[in-house]
Formats: C-alpha cells, structure tokens, sequence
C-alpha cells in the first residue's frame, strides 16, 4: 500500500478513536449535569462511542473542503443528521433498539432526529472549523512521520472489537425480549432502570456495566411489565 495512502488511513482511525472517546466524555457529563446520575453512556461497555466517531470524521473531511464557511455549515448540518438517522434507524429496525428518544422535540421524525439537534450539530461543525480542524491537521501531518504508532492504534482497536462483539452479544438478547414483548426497547432508559435496580443490591461492577448483572432477561422483563402497567394507568385515567 502506498505509503501517503497509509497515513491518511491511520489519521482518520485516530481522528476516530478521539472522536469516540471525547463524545463519550461529553454524554457522561451531559447525564450527570441533566439528569443528576452518573451513567456510562453509549451502545458499548468502554468509553467509546462510535457515533462521535464518525462524527468528528465527518467534521475533519467536509472543514478540509476547499468550500466557504457556510456551505460547510449547511453540509456539517446535513450529513451529521443523515448519520444520526441512519444510526438510530438501523438499531430500532434490527435490533428493536431505541439508542436515545427526541420525541419530546418539537419537528422530530420517528424521535431519532429533531431541528433543534440539526442545529446543534451545525454549531458544533462550525465551533470545529474555526478552532479544533487546524489541531486535528496537524495529527495527520504527525502521522506520516510517527506510522510505528499503528501498533499502539491497533491494541485501541483490538480492544473496541472486543467490547463491540459483546455489546452485540448483549443487544441480540434484548432483541429477542423486546420482540416477544412486541415493543421497541428504549435503551437509555433501561440503562437508568438497570442502574437504580444494581445499585440497591450493591452490584458494583454492574452500576458501571448495567448489561453484565446475571438476571438481565428477568430484569428487562420486569421493566417492561412496569412500561406496560403505566400505559394502562394512563389509558385509563384518560378514559375517565
């Protein structure tokens, strides 16, 4: 392989890896500030989020145009909310899995997108352009001359396999629990329920990793019987 080829290769892994980790970070210190709660965000165990991921790829890519600012703006808003429909769609139509929930927000579609998010991704694309492209230029300018860090690349990667195999292992689980119980999983908030449920027990390493605790399928059962006796409530409150 050529060797430039290479280093673009190996620059756009880590502008990958960065991007999965810092987004990670960010949801972490989200939960905490709005929700009060230290919950370890995303699909996967690790501090990684692969959808931030691309992201930052995406913003690197479409800031290396040689386009005006706005037009990059337009573009940052648009294919950021593509990829976040995409994302969301997959898990919801494959895995019966709702990874975060919009439907609160006003002009969202299906509560995978919302205008509001849109604009949120354009703001951080141009905040990207104006102070982080440059830094993140000069990673790849490092990378032609530093290639024997693939190796330490490789291990990161290595490691994010692995937690993808289980993470998927966990969701073909849930898969099959929300479709007996022919409803779409909200992930996140399951997440929430594990986590209160393991920290009365003083499951330690399940408050860290909700999806390891040992009676998973009991657990989901549960929350979802009790998704279902508040619709109920509901249903019948309204009716009177």
């Amino acid at each position: 392989m050529n060797m430039k080829i290479y280093s673009i290769i190996i620059g756009y892994l880590i502008l990958f890896a960065i991007g999965g980790m810092c987004g990670w970070i960010l949801e972490l210190f989200f939960r905490r500030i709005v929700h009060k709660k230290w919950i370890n965000p995303g699909f996967l165990n690790g501090p990684f989020i692969p959808l931030y991921g691309f992201g930052v790829v995406i913003l690197y890519f479409i800031s290396d145009l040689s386009i005006a600012w706005y037009y990059k703006a337009i573009l940052f808003l648009v294919l950021l909310t593509l990829i976040e429909y995409i994302a969301g769609i997959i898990f919801i139509k494959g895995m019966h899995i709702k990874l975060w929930d919009y439907s609160s927000r006003w002009g969202n579609i299906q509560g995978i997108i919302c205008p509001l998010f849109s604009i949120i991704w354009a703001v951080i694309g141009v905040a990207f352009l104006f102070t982080l492209y440059q830094p993140f230029k000069n990673i790849f300018i490092w990378t032609e001359n530093n290639l024997s860090f693939s190796f330490f690349l490789g291990i990161i990667y290595g490691i994010l396999f692995i937690d993808f195999c289980i993470s998927m292992k966990v969701s073909v689980r849930l898969r099959s629990l929300s479709k007996k119980a022919q409803e779409v999983l909200p992930f996140e908030k399951l997440k929430e329920y594990l986590t209160a449920e393991n920290k009365k027990r003083k499951e330690f390493i399940s408050r860290v990793i909700p999806f390891s605790t040992e009676d998973l399928n009991e657990k989901v059962n549960s929350y979802f019987s009790q998704l279902k006796d508040k619709a109920k409530d509901l249903k019948d409150k309204l009716s009177k």
